[in-house]
């Protein structure tokens, strides 16, 4: 049933030693390999010596294993024995059928007895006069099913796996050690299977929190597959180490990767390199959180399409480099790489960088990378790295990158055509350009497409549209589109009216640090909305919140609560003034007069300055 580690045959121990016998047969086989001349060797052997202490480790999840085993063979047997037995009676003499039926029911009655053999059970109840023994790996499994029922209901929400991982293993079914470690087995297994729904936030929750980036025994115990996880650890410990930017543009892929939908031409373009750099440096992992077979047609596309991918440089072309030229040419090469990055310094460093010139608003040449060309247009429109604010310029070099196919080009192109307040102001371009990147899988013109369709700006008016785009974006974690769509369903607008998802989706928005979800969640609890009873509490932590957060709406009723000692809150003018004054320097209409009059109850003249 299970494949003995070849440690235990190589080095004569039996299958059953403990780890300290282990160890020994370890550093006995160590001292017979020079560690220096034969690595492979080495290697060969440590991966031998981590299996076996895998397979000692585990050695009670497998007597329960087996004992599970048996006890299902056997009831199996019973029930087969009984099935002959009650057939047999049956063809007794037909003159004494009715003592047949008796006899037949007695022996039913005998065999339901012994149905369960004991194997060291967990626990036991009473159920029909009968004991269920009930044994570990059942409760770990019923666990674990359960818990995975949740995390389908939590799928889409991003951050909230870990959460409810830890939530079941301070769950008190857990407490017992067993049952804990066969939990986690179940997790690994799961895992290890490869991408299923749920699986996204699942990996690096469990690597947290059974603390597999730091022990690595621990992992490894789980045989075969607990290689595989521990590769698959240090591949995502490596991804996590980039540079932040570089990881979100990885993530958002990841996370599309999950869905079937085609990406078009455009998209393969703007993302190869990306796609390339992860299937070469994280598939197991990749395997485990997204859909890899997606990633792989995605990058087997983009060759169709005959994409430039940039050329690997490996040891092997630098040796072919050095034995077919002289050396002299070397050493130029190398001097001339040493000038040129000794001069890139001093540049620099001189601060007297070319691009930062104002003056010159060709730096760039027009046929600069797609990359560049969106950077000096972002140095026009926002006036950065020493540039005047430009906007004719940042519309000239927006298109340059939207005419080499760059969605980035298309976005900027977009934001300077949806601004009410610009010279270039056209509503209907700007949908035409969120659209296509939005069609191109980019997820920050989803939201923008869902606007345009629910308010009919460049487009005409359409929520079932409106609906998609934005479920699409609430999908990808977006704030704003899980709101719109709270909203949606509050109101009946597209959607049947549904209270019940409109507050999850609130909910949901708020934890996400949506202001006006929080300001809504505030109401829910204070009034009793959407079925919820009052909870005073919830409501004022909530208000409390979003007035922190600069929210001037919710600083002026939060200074309305203490001023007129609502919801039990005790009467703190000072505090009411505080409040006011803050929603008025934001601008807040209602605050100066409001301010005024606390003022007089506090007999303090000038507290509104």
């Amino acid at each position: 049933m299970f494949d003995i580690p070849s440690f235990f045959i190589d080095h004569q121990i039996d299958q059953d030693a403990d780890e300290r016998t282990i160890k020994r047969a370890y550093a006995k086989a160590l001292k017979q390999i020079d560690q220096d001349n034969d690595l492979e060797g080495f290697q060969s052997l440590r991966e031998d010596y981590e299996r076996a202490l895998a397979w000692a480790r585990s050695k009670d999840w497998r007597e329960q294993y087996v004992a599970e085993q048996n006890a299902e063979g056997e009831q199996s047997t019973d029930l087969d024995s009984t099935s002959a037995h009650v057939n047999s009676e049956s063809n007794v003499a037909t003159s004494k059928e009715d003592d047949v039926i008796a006899d037949t029911y007695v022996d039913s009655k005998n065999v339901a007895s012994t149905e369960h053999v004991s194997q060291e059970p967990t626990s036991s109840a009473v159920e029909n006069g009968e004991e269920q023994v009930v044994y570990a790996i059942d409760i770990a499994r019923n666990i674990f099913m359960e818990f995975l029922h949740h995390l389908g209901e939590k799928a889409e929400e991003v951050g909230q796996t870990e959460f409810l991982l830890r939530m079941y293993l301070d769950d008190e079914r857990l407490i017992n050690v067993e049952i804990r470690d066969l939990f986690e087995w179940l997790i690994a297994e799961r895992l290890a299977q490869g991408w299923q729904t749920g699986n996204g936030d699942l990996f690096g929750a469990a690597v947290k929190c059974f603390g597999w980036h730091q022990d690595k025994h621990r992992i490894l115990r789980f045989h075969d597959f607990g290689y595989y996880l521990d590769r698959a650890v240090d591949e995502m410990s490596a991804f996590n180490l980039q540079e932040e930017a570089r990881t979100n543009r990885q993530v958002g892929l990841i996370r599309l990767a999950r869905n079937d939908a085609p990406p078009t031409k455009q998209f393969l373009r703007e993302n190869i390199y990306f796609i390339d750099e992860m299937l070469s440096n994280y598939p197991t992992w990749l395997a485990m959180v997204t859909k890899y077979e997606n990633l792989q047609t995605w990058h087997k596309r983009a060759e169709e399409y005959k994409f430039f991918q940039p050329p690997k440089l490996s040891r092997k072309a630098l040796n072919n480099f050095f034995e077919n030229n002289d050396w002299s040419a070397a050493i130029a090469f190398c001097i001339f790489v040493l000038v040129m990055s000794i001069g890139i310094i001093m540049l620099d460093s001189s601060g007297t960088h070319p691009s930062k010139d104002s003056s010159n608003t060709q730096i760039i040449s027009t046929d600069a990378s797609s990359a560049n060309l969106v950077i000096q247009a972002i140095r026009f429109l926002e006036g950065k790295d020493g540039f005047s604010k430009n906007e004719d310029e940042a519309l000239r070099y927006f298109k340059l990158a939207s005419d080499n196919g760059s969605l980035e080009g298309d976005i900027g192109l977009a934001r300077i055509y949806q601004n009410e307040k610009s010279k270039h102001y056209d509503p209907a371009s700007a949908h035409r350009l969120w659209f296509g990147a939005a069609e191109a899988g980019m997820p920050e013109a989803w939201l923008a497409v869902a606007l345009h369709f629910d308010e009919g700006i460049g487009v005409e008016k359409d929520v079932t549209k409106a609906l998609y785009w934005y479920r699409r974006s609430a999908e990808f974690g977006n704030a704003a589109a899980i709101y719109n769509l709270a909203i949606k369903y509050e109101r009946g607008d597209g959607v049947p009216v549904n209270h019940r998802e409109a507050f999850e989706l609130y909910e949901s928005a708020a934890m996400k640090g949506n202001h006006l979800a929080q300001g809504t969640l505030s109401s829910v609890y204070l009034e009793g909305k959407f079925g919820k009873k009052v909870n005073l509490q919830k409501g004022l932590d909530w208000l409390k919140i979003v007035a922190e957060n600069g929210d001037p709406k919710s600083q002026f009723l939060y200074a309305e609560v203490f001023e007129f000692a609502k919801y039990g809150v005790t009467q703190d003018l000072e505090m009411a003034a505080n409040w006011y004054r803050n929603a008025q320097t934001l601008g807040h209409l209602e605050a100066n007069e409001a301010l005024n009059r606390v003022c007089v109850k506090l007999n303090r003249y000038g507290c509104n300055v």
